[in-house]
């Protein structure tokens, strides 16, 4: 038999799992983006505020920069006094990195030094910025290099902002920020753990109730399963003794019938006997009753006194009526052997025979 209650244990176990699972992803995707969504708003913000605090000459310098050899730019002294003003203005922010590429892709300046004058020309996040639109990528870093220190094990933001001419609306530059949103990655873990839990214990609440309701109605079906087991269990005894009743009663019968049948053959037989015995008999009465009936014909038609003739048609009448009840005989015995038409043809003939 279905077993209800199991099958809806172990379906509504894994869809309750797939739920918990679907909506924790959901809700990650959606916190991701929007901290993405807000990075980028902020970092935008903040590269603004920082490029206007800059001096014009500071712009300069990174067009002349990014055409020079690496070597020379780090060892310049404007290099030198960009990185602690920059280290000044993202004290206390969340700023882990600035990278700043001229219109060529070449990178002009980065607090990690060693990065100057690579060339990221190629790079996605520079191409869009450079046509003017900002982009963010979110990424996760064993090892990186901030202002001061490498930290280890980090969540970063990168956004690649392009700064325009102020006159002539142009990009002039661009900037490349890598903000530290570890601690923002772990509130959204957070959050998506309680998150997970809640709506965990929510359906596991849930389908306790409903597991409650099924297991009563499983035990219901069951109930009646057995019933109608029990049903069937007896109707099928019923048939069978019915069946065997029918048998019984039909061995009955079949011997009742050849009782009959041996009692008819009997019948017949007897009723063939007697029409024999018969036969027989009449055969015997008939010449001598022929004789008598025609004797007493002859002496009918002789001269006779009254006293004769009374005695005569005393004997013709009393002859007739023994050869009637002869006849009669033989037809009552007629059906068992043969039809009465031909045992009242062969009486008749008889008779026609003995006049």
């Amino acid at each position: 038999m279905f077993r209800l209650s199991n099958t809806y244990a172990w379906i509504s176990l894994a869809s309750i799992v797939l739920v918990a699972v679907v909506l924790s992803a959901v809700y990650r995707h959606f916190a991701v983006a929007n901290l993405i969504s807000m990075g980028e708003r902020d970092t935008v913000a903040l590269t603004h505020a920082f490029a206007n605090s800059l001096e014009p000459r500071w712009f300069d310098w990174v067009d002349e920069a990014s055409t020079l050899p690496a070597d020379t730019v780090r060892a310049d002294e404007r290099t030198a006094a960009l990185l602690a003003l920059t280290k000044q203005q993202m004290h206390g922010t969340d700023v882990a990195k600035i990278k700043i590429y001229g219109l060529n892709g070449h990178t002009a300046f980065s607090t990690e030094l060693k990065q100057i004058g690579e060339d990221k020309s190629g790079n996605n996040g520079y191409l869009a910025a450079r046509a003017g639109r900002a982009a963010t990528e979110l990424t996760h870093r064993d090892k990186f290099s901030a202002f001061d220190k490498v930290v280890e094990n980090r969540n970063l933001l990168s956004a690649y902002i392009p700064l325009r001419h102020r006159e002539t609306a142009q990009v002039r530059v661009v900037f490349e920020l890598y903000s530290d949103v570890t601690e923002l990655m772990q509130d959204i873990n957070r959050t998506q753990a309680w998150v997970t839990a809640v709506v965990t214990l929510a359906l596991a609440v849930l389908y306790g109730l409903l597991f409650l309701v099924v297991r009563v109605a499983d035990k219901l079906i069951r109930s009646q399963y057995d019933q109608l087991q029990q049903n069937a269990h007896a109707l099928g005894q019923t048939r069978d003794e019915l069946e065997q009743s029918v048998r019984e009663r039909t061995a009955q019968l079949e011997q009742t019938n050849a009782g009959l049948v041996s009692a008819w053959n009997a019948a017949q037989r007897a009723t063939q006997v007697k029409g024999e015995f018969l036969g027989e008999i009449s055969h015997a009465l008939r010449e001598p009753l022929s004789g008598l009936i025609g004797s007493a014909n002859r002496l009918s038609a002789s001269a006779l006194d009254a006293s004769q003739r009374h005695h005569m048609e005393h004997i013709q009448s009393c002859s007739e009526a023994l050869r009637g009840a002869v006849e009669r005989s033989l037809w009552r015995a007629a059906p068992a052997a043969e039809p009465p038409g031909r045992a009242s043809a062969r009486a008749e003939t008889s008779a026609s025979t003995v006049g």
